[in-house]
């Protein structure tokens, strides 16, 4: 596996545009889930979207401490609810830190890979 580079803002313009929508699964593809899941591992992070490292599609990985790597394609929120304000890092910026409102409750739907 190969970790990949971040993309930053303000630089990187794939990270303003809509993802495209993921209508096949093969090889390459599992190969850049297994890249993406490696980098964001080695950058300490929770979450990592496909246009954060370059690749205008619509693919998340997530990993919770003490749990395994989960992935999803073509994820779609379709409920959330209430707010919260949390202290959380950004992978895509030079902001170690920084305090954002969030929803308490979120609901998402799409492909999920095991």
């Amino acid at each position: 596996m190969t970790v990949l580079s971040i993309c930053r803002l303000p630089h990187d313009h794939v990270l303003r545009q809509k993802a495209k929508k993921v209508s096949s699964i093969d090889t390459s593809l599992q190969h850049l889930i297994d890249n993406m899941i490696e980098t964001m591992q080695s950058a300490n992070g929770v979450g990592l979207a496909a246009p954060q490292i370059g690749k205008s599609l619509r693919i998340i990985v997530l990993q919770m401490p003490d749990e395994e790597p989960q992935v999803i394609i073509n994820p779609e929120i379709v409920k959330r609810s209430g707010e919260q304000e949390v202290t959380e890092g950004c992978l895509r910026t030079y902001i170690v830190s920084m305090f954002n409102c969030r929803y308490s409750y979120s609901k998402a739907k799409g492909y999920a890979l095991v």
